[in-house]
């Protein structure tokens, strides 16, 4: 990907509204655009970067998934380090002399 290529995604900042393309962008409103133009809009004021929704196909990609498998030793990769039980077993309870 070329430097000029580089694009980000922005939302039109509260009570702002403006131009882009000949289409008019008003409050909420998240478009795409040229990471320098986008950085200058940002650093005005104009929008805020934007968080864009997750897309069906991002979600589910074969190379993201719980059953990937490691390259090197082709065991499963681990998503959680798994919790240590705790080392004090606790005090039996009393015994009754009754």
């Amino acid at each position: 990907m070329t430097r000029k290529d580089r694009k980000l995604a922005v939302e039109v900042a509260p009570g702002r509204r403006f131009r882009h393309d000949g289409e008019l962008l008003e409050e909420g409103d998240i478009v795409v655009l040229a990471a320098k133009e986008a950085r200058q809009m940002v650093a005005c004021g104009h929008c805020f970067p934007a968080r864009m929704p997750m897309m069906d196909e991002d979600k589910g990609g074969s190379d993201d998934g719980p059953d990937d498998q490691d390259e090197d030793d082709g065991k499963a990769v681990e998503q959680t380090d798994p919790v240590p039980l705790p080392a004090d077993q606790p005090p039996p309870p009393p015994k009754s002399d009754d």
